[in-house]
């Protein structure tokens, strides 16, 4: 319901848009090109859904860096590095009176395209892949569930988002932003992500 909801939105905003977009040209203002580009430091907060959540609880977090590469004056690329880490509950390992504490490691890489609604509101769309450092000790885990805990190293990823950029001193800014990621391997998993970033105006 949460996944339809979000992507429901998030097109709808889109085709909302889409007009404006079109017509946007590289703006100029005494012949300077409106448009900038930003690098983006910032940490997150997630909360894992439905069988991520099973696997690994409520809540876990996140880094990540972004640059943002002004095309236009409402349209920008995106490329992202972060790094997540998911930590669980005990499970059982196959030696008696023996458990381990699950986690696991995610390094998202993605690309996508950055769209100003208004002033200090976008929507985003990014995808990529996941990259996973591996869940410790898996090979000792027991239970009818081990399966359940096995990643494949490198998993397609999907997260559309929304956010508002809140501006600072030297064109600088505060962005903060919700998304929806969703990781396909073996089955379907996803999580909500919420982020607050510092974004470093690089003029251009």
């Amino acid at each position: 319901m949460i996944k339809k909801l979000v992507l429901t939105t998030f097109l709808g905003l889109v085709l909302w848009n889409t007009s404006l977009l079109a017509q946007d040209k590289r703006t100029t203002v005494f012949g300077v090109e409106m448009r900038t580009n930003a690098l983006e430091i910032g940490a997150e907060y997630l909360s894992p859904m439905k069988d991520m959540k099973e696997l690994f609880g409520e809540f876990s977090y996140g880094i990540a860096a972004r640059y943002r590469f002004g095309i236009t004056e409402h349209k920008s690329l995106l490329f992202s590095l972060g790094y997540e880490q998911f930590k669980g509950g005990k499970v059982q390992g196959y030696t008696p009176n023996t458990s381990y504490t699950t986690s696991l490691g995610l390094i998202p890489v993605k690309f996508g395209l950055h769209f100003k609604v208004i002033k200090t509101l976008y929507i985003a769309g990014e995808t990529g892949v996941s990259i996973s450092t591996g869940v410790p000790n898996y090979d000792k885990y027991g239970g009818a569930n081990i399966n359940d805990y096995k990643f494949s190293t490198v998993m397609f990823n999907f997260s559309p988002s929304i956010g508002f950029q809140l501006p600072l001193a030297n064109k600088n800014h505060i962005d903060l932003s919700a998304r929806y990621e969703g990781i396909a391997d073996q089955g379907f998993k996803s999580l909500a992500g919420f982020r607050a970033a510092y974004a470093l105006n690089i003029s251009r």
